[in-house]
């Protein structure tokens, strides 16, 4: 099952093509529908028994663009690196173990400014990649976004 603002979708429906106009999305990008919400992204990469599953769950969602509504998160944290900006927002969800997940926008470094913790943006962008990792016996999951961009 997908979750969306407005119930469930079947699968055919999850996804849309877009064809934008010059300076939006790149010609023939994929995008996901009005209502997509980040734990129908992540929930099958979390429900997956092994490190094949986890790879196919990433595959399936990689290069797809947010919705056109983007993403409401609030940032903890913002992290400078080397060649771009990491606002770090915890996705609070108790049914994954481990309490939930890490979304990670990554923007331009010259943006490094212009956002604190506890800001509460929408994000917009393109799903780069999901990482999972086992710390202290606890499993934890990062759902990047890449080429982001924020309205606050």
């Amino acid at each position: 099952a997908y979750l969306t603002r407005t119930g469930k979708l079947p699968p055919e429906n999850l996804f849309k093509e877009t064809h934008p106009a010059p300076g939006q999305l790149p010609q023939n990008a994929k995008q996901l529908t009005t209502g997509v919400l980040p734990d129908s992204i992540i929930f099958d990469f979390v429900d997956a028994k092994d490190d094949r599953a986890r790879a196919d769950a990433a595959e399936l969602w990689r290069d797809y663009w947010l919705p056109d509504e983007g993403w409401a998160v609030k940032i903890e944290e913002v992290r400078t690196e080397v060649d771009h900006v990491a606002l770090r927002c915890w996705m609070s969800r108790p049914s994954i173990v481990g309490g939930g997940y890490m979304l990670i926008a990554r923007l331009p470094a010259e943006e490094a400014g212009a956002y604190t913790a506890r800001m509460e943006v929408t994000i917009f962008g393109r799903i780069s990649q999901m990482q999972y990792e086992n710390i202290g016996g606890l499993p934890y999951y990062r759902l990047i976004i890449e080429e982001a961009s924020v309205l606050r």
